[in-house]
């Protein structure tokens, strides 16, 4: 993620092992999903730009990400497979 005024990048400088296919936003645009080349999903605080957590893909790599309207589930997808189903649970929530 860039900060297009400045010019900076933001996010990804070296967390992922390998290139990043794939990014989405929530719907609120609070949060930002990563994947790529490593297998790992990556969730992103957009305001603070701080790593939220890391979730294994179980697949070698992740080429697709979308979240759901609520912003409750997050699909994945390689090339192969899609993987449905991965909660995402916000703060407070039960």
């Amino acid at each position: 993620m860039w900060d297009v005024k400045e010019g900076k990048e933001l996010l990804f400088s070296s967390a992922h092992n390998r290139e990043v296919h794939s990014v989405a936003f929530s719907p609120d645009g609070a949060t930002l999903a990563s994947g790529g080349g490593d297998g790992k999903i990556r969730l992103w605080d957009v305001n603070s730009g701080q790593e939220k957590t890391v979730l294994d893909a179980q697949t070698i790599q992740v080429d697709c990400l979308a979240f759901s309207p609520d912003g409750n589930l997050l699909a994945s997808a390689d090339s192969m497979t899609l993987r449905s189903g991965c909660g995402i649970r916000k703060p407070g929530s039960r």
